[in-house]
């Protein structure tokens, strides 16, 4: 099975609980045991559970792709020892916008910032994941993280609906990818927020309808 609807307490926003990329997932601590079974049996990746600022809100902190996960310099102490065993490069990015999951685009390819975020933060961002970041601001608002979901693997990306086409095209474009419009969880235009996927597979929120469930897996491959 590569597609499974969840909920995490009781909420659709799923992928604000988590974050996955090929190799590993992570998880709120106090996420339910059948949300982590679902995320190690869908996306066939082990199932890290960790704090941030004492949330659960993984989804909502941390980005990041296969190579470099981003985590904002909130982390306790306790936090940080859990981050330094993942295996892979953990870059600290020192910002007041520390919701980085809702302010960055980012796959093995490029990366995407809010408007928000300074020119250096920019460059510094891009540097830490060692890929091309430019600034962007999409659908009329700047948390743009919380936009579009990517397979890697198959240079895919999934992305609202709500976009302008020439949004669209500069995108897809900028991240290399091939794009599908949609939406999530019965027409919302976060789709990071409702799905939480890799290369295997991907959860979605359970108020996803199922035309909105066979557009997010066509445009994800």
């Amino acid at each position: 099975m590569h597609v499974k609807q969840t909920s995490v307490n009781g909420t659709s926003s799923i992928g604000l609980y988590g974050f996955a990329n090929d190799h590993f997932a992570l998880i709120g601590e106090t996420t339910s045991d059948s949300f982590e079974e679902h995320v190690e049996d869908v996306l066939d990746v082990p199932a890290h559970r960790v704090t941030v600022a004492g949330t659960n809100l993984i989804g909502a902190f941390v980005t990041g792709n296969n190579n470099t996960v981003l985590v904002p310099d909130i982390l306790e102490t306790h936090e940080e020892k859990l981050f330094e065993e993942l295996p892979v490069d953990v870059a600290v990015i020192h910002t007041n916008y520390t919701c980085l999951g809702n302010n960055i685009l980012v796959n093995d390819d490029a990366a995407m910032t809010s408007t928000t975020f300074s020119d250096a933060e920019t460059t510094h961002i891009g540097d830490a994941l060692n890929v091309s970041a430019i600034q962007g601001e999409l659908a009329g608002i700047e948390a743009i993280g919380t936009l579009a979901v990517f397979n890697n693997e198959s240079d895919r990306m999934v992305i609202s609906n709500d976009l302008a086409e020439e949004e669209f095209v500069q995108v897809t474009n900028h991240f290399n990818v091939t794009g599908t419009p949609s939406s999530v969880n019965q027409g919302a235009a976060q789709i990071r927020c409702g799905v939480l996927c890799n290369e295997n597979g991907f959860l979605v929120g359970k108020a996803s309808g199922g035309p909105e469930i066979t557009t997010i897996d066509k445009g994800l491959g």
